[in-house]
């Protein structure tokens, strides 16, 4: 049974994105049923964007999940984004790499679970 797409997400405030979808990295399980239902990515992108200037105990995992489920969604979905200063911790930096035409800056994009 197939999942329909929603037509976009409507998002919480950072402080409650923070403690539910921030909370930790998504599983593959989590990401499979997210992946069917996102239809529309840039209010995903916006989420990522409300992440900038923040600090990772501000966001947690908000940044990465969003910028993981857009790039599993749409593999060119961050391409020319602006994400300077976006909080994006994810577990898989691979996955973001190609995005960036140098190392990523560790602050921001970072597998170390103790930044």
């Amino acid at each position: 049974m197939a999942i329909s797409p929603l037509r976009k997400f409507t998002s919480e405030p950072l402080e409650k994105l923070k403690d539910t979808f921030g909370r930790s990295p998504l599983t593959k399980a989590v990401l499979d049923l997210l992946m069917g239902m996102v239809g529309d990515i840039e209010s995903l992108v916006k989420v990522i964007e409300q992440t900038r200037g923040k600090t990772y105990s501000e966001v947690a995992y908000v940044g990465g999940n969003a910028a993981t489920l857009v790039v599993k969604v749409d593999k060119a979905g961050l391409e020319g984004k602006d994400l300077s200063s976006a909080v994006v911790k994810v577990e898989d930096v691979a996955l973001m790499r190609p995005l960036f035409r140098s190392k990523p800056d560790s602050k921001h994009i970072n597998r170390d679970r103790n930044c």
